[in-house]
């Protein structure tokens, strides 16, 4: 047996974090802490599989620029597919190349109010993308 599946096993592993029996916050399998790097790969990992998935869900979304598509890889990453579904006349707009029309829309959310300041930089990068 290997030290990587050794340590995987004896381990286990949350996708949340927990307390561990010494009562320190713990994630995964058994990490305290996690470097900016190994953030940054997972990170990495995260966007890939949101562009993929938007690219099969919306015929659209591999047309648009690289800016409007991180914008909405972005609002992806922080409401889910599910809560970005619920964009339906944005949506609608971003078919139509309506961006202005997508970002009024962007603004009438409960997502924009509760986190204005990403929503209006964010916003911003796709009027102009």
């Amino acid at each position: 047996m290997t030290a990587l599946k050794l340590i995987a096993q004896e381990e286990g592993f949350r996708e949340k974090p927990y307390r561990c029996s010494e009562g320190v916050l713990t994630i995964g399998h058994g990490f305290t802490y996690i470097t900016r790097e190994e953030s940054i790969d997972i990170l990495k990992g995260r966007v890939h599989d949101l562009y993929e998935t938007l690219a099969d869900k919306y015929d659209w979304f591999s047309e648009l620029s690289m800016i409007r598509q991180s914008v909405i890889i972005s609002m992806v990453y922080q409401l889910g597919l599910t809560g970005f579904s619920h964009f339906k006349k944005c949506i609608k707009a971003i078919e139509r190349h309506d961006w202005k029309r997508a970002a009024d829309e962007m603004k009438d959310s409960r997502a924009y109010r509760q986190t204005k300041n990403r929503w209006d930089r964010q916003i911003e990068l796709f009027i102009n993308g």
